[in-house]
């Protein structure tokens, strides 16, 4: 999905050098970095997985959505002027979190402190129902729930197309069953049309 266009000018990035380039190699999940317990405020450096396969630097710049479905607008690209030029909306499920190793090595002078453990999601309100899950990456915001994507869609409306009468001989048995039904399913139409006339 590509991101969504944000005008520059807006707040400025604690971590404009980092943000879209890809991390370093070698680095290792569970080591360097860590899955985001959704503990996430503004300005705070995490690594999310691209559409092409890449993990790459973001910056978080807002939470969205209700407070349980841990959702972020994460910046991933900065403009030159330091402020966000593009973002896209995550599930923190999605995001990763840089652990002291991670942290030094990407922004020395602004370590962020390791991560606590992974805590669960809150549950939403008793009584109410649990929002649908988000897709990762996309851009699309619903607030009635959103359109599911890999739904079939409906087949196309088709018209049954009449077989021209056969003559008798040849046929199977099946056959002359389907031609006399056509036959007076044709008539039956005919005397409708008639009546309404």
């Amino acid at each position: 999905a590509t991101p969504a266009a944000k005008p520059s000018g807006g707040p400025s990035l604690s971590f404009p050098g980092v943000i879209g380039d890809e991390i370093q190699p070698g680095w290792v999940e569970g080591k360097d970095f860590v899955k985001s317990d959704g503990n996430l405020n503004q300005g705070d450096l995490v690594i999310l997985k691209r559409s092409d396969g890449s993990l790459r630097f973001g910056e978080v710049v807002e939470r969205t959505g209700m407070a349980w479905q841990n959702t972020f607008a994460v910046c991933v690209v900065a403009a030159p002027d330091g402020t966000v030029e593009s973002t896209r909306q995550e599930t923190a499920s999605n995001l990763f979190v840089l652990n002291t190793g991670g942290a030094k090595a990407a922004a020395p002078a602004q370590a962020p402190p390791a991560q606590a453990p992974p805590a669960k999601a809150p549950a939403p309100p008793a009584g109410k129902p649990a929002a649908p899950p988000l897709q990762q990456g996309t851009q699309l915001f619903n607030f009635f729930g959103g359109q599911k994507k890999d739904a079939p869609a409906p087949p196309p409306p088709t018209t049954p197309v009449p077989e021209a009468p056969a003559a008798d001989a040849g046929m199977t048995p099946q056959q002359k069953q389907k031609a006399e039904r056509e036959a007076a399913l044709a008539e039956k139409k005919r005397q409708q049309d008639e009546a309404l006339a």
